[in-house]
């Protein structure tokens, strides 16, 4: 398998002519073939019990390519024979001298390209995502060959034994691939570490193991991208959330942020599903106004003015000449989109923007942001109950979603962030809003504060 493969460093798409620049001497007959593999066989032992060289040794790999492209060879007759040819339909034959010329040939070109240190590039069309297994029922996977492409989360290897687990982000847990010595690529076990990119060929099996419903009985394995274990900062250990915040590239590798990632995407969806479905149309506001839509925050200015201060244009009266900036004007990055959906809604109906606003507050609170998606909904003709309908509709709606497609992830919230997760977010769902007057909600706040106000700023 695999030789004929267009993948990785080109080590089979060498031209026609390479076994005549190789200097391979063309095999007479079948029997030498044969007795090539023998002799093939016996120089991989010896590298490997007498000289010492590992699999993953460059000697030890360029010798097992050689191997895999003579017992290639032998096949080549029987599938020659049984294949129509390209003119009337009829069998094609080839004697064995001429397969025993295509063995020298690919064999020169084993030596001319040798293989790449990952191993045989693993090819498929059945891939599936982790998630798609885990999530699957037993007769519809069990037994079935697929492919999965991940990164290494833990990895447990023994003598002639391997257990990869790969997790490609799909959901918080990941797959394990059983490894055993029998394959040809287990040598690139050897390269394996945490982070590392990896391609699995394998079947499914239901798992002995507990805490796991399905594993994976690697065929072939290929290491796509290496990653140095001395540098790579994410290990079995638990870090808090300041640290991962100094390693941006790799911090959505964390179960937390990526738990986070595949809630936030579920419930974004969610909102669109839900206004499309009630009929509203979405508006993109700008990003970039003029406008302080509420006039209650400072606002991030957006500018292409000069940085060095001396050169930045200034008015009669010392103040900024914005006239000469981009837009002739002052702009800044949007903190809300309703004046824009308040025009839209007079002439669409119903409305909802969804995208990015931005306070320059500084406030450091985790109830403040710089930047955050915000949701306004404005609908025409719409009463006070009609909006609060649609508000406690809205919530209602994303929060059963996410319990419906993100359960493994709010688990792993409610375990390790909050005990009373699960149990708010199913009061949300399924208990009626409470719905107060304005005067109603002073006097519930009033009792409160009185029964202890040491826990309320009161002025």
């Amino acid at each position: 398998g695999g030789l004929a493969s267009s993948r990785g460093a080109g080590w089979a798409s060498s031209s026609s002519s390479s076994a005549a620049r190789g200097g391979t001497a063309l095999f007479s007959t079948m029997t030498d073939v044969e007795a090539a593999i023998e002799a093939k066989s016996a120089e991989i032992r010896k590298l490997k019990e007498v000289d010492g060289f590992t699999n993953k040794s460059p000697e030890v790999s360029a010798a097992v390519k050689e191997l895999l492209a003579l017992k290639a060879s032998l096949e080549a007759p029987e599938e020659a024979a049984e294949a129509p040819s390209g003119g009337g339909g009829h069998p094609s034959e080839k004697s064995p001298e001429e397969a025993a010329a295509a063995a020298a040939k690919t064999l020169a070109l084993a030596k001319e390209n040798p293989m790449p240190k990952s191993g045989v590039p693993v090819e498929g069309e059945n891939r599936l995502k982790v998630k798609e297994i885990l999530d699957a029922e037993a007769e519809d996977v069990v037994g079935k060959e697929v492919v999965i492409k991940g990164w290494v989360r833990t990895l447990r290897a023994q003598k002639g034994l391997a257990f990869v687990e790969v997790n490609d982000g799909s959901c918080r847990v990941g797959l394990q691939a059983v490894c055993t010595a029998d394959m040809e690529s287990f040598g690139v076990v050897d390269d394996l570490t945490t982070g590392a990119a990896v391609t699995v060929r394998g079947v499914i099996k239901e798992s002995p193991g507990k805490g796991q419903k399905f594993e994976l009985t690697a065929q072939a394995i290929e290491l796509v991208g290496s990653c140095p274990v001395d540098t790579y900062p994410l290990q079995k250990k638990r870090m808090n959330l300041e640290t991962l915040r100094t390693f941006g590239h790799l911090r959505a590798r964390t179960n937390t942020v990526a738990a986070v990632a595949r809630v936030r995407s579920v419930l974004a969806f969610a909102t669109h599903e839900f206004f499309q479905g009630e009929g509203f149309q979405y508006l993109q506001s700008p990003l970039i106004t003029a406008s302080d839509c509420e006039g209650a925050g400072e606002m991030f200015r957006v500018t292409t003015l000069p940085t060095e201060v001396s050169k930045i244009p200034t008015t009669k009266e010392g103040e900024v000449d914005y006239s000469e900036d981009f837009f002739g004007k002052a702009a800044y990055l949007t903190v809300s989109g309703q004046l824009s959906g308040e025009t839209y809604a007079c002439a669409l109906g119903d409305i909802y923007t969804f995208g990015p606003t931005f306070r320059a507050e500084n406030s450091q609170t985790t109830r403040h942001l710089a930047e955050f998606h915000m949701i306004e909904p404005e609908m025409a003709f719409c009463d006070l109950k009609a909006s609060m309908d649609n508000a406690e509709e809205f919530v209602k709606f994303v929060v059963q979603r996410a319990l419906d497609k993100c359960d493994a992830d709010l688990s792993f919230f409610n375990d390790f962030y909050d005990k009373t997760l699960l149990d708010r977010l199913n009061k949300v769902v399924t208990q009626p809003f409470a719905r107060v007057s304005y005067r109603e909600a002073i006097e519930l706040l009033q009792t409160e504060i009185a029964k202890d106000k040491s826990k309320w700023q009161v002025t």
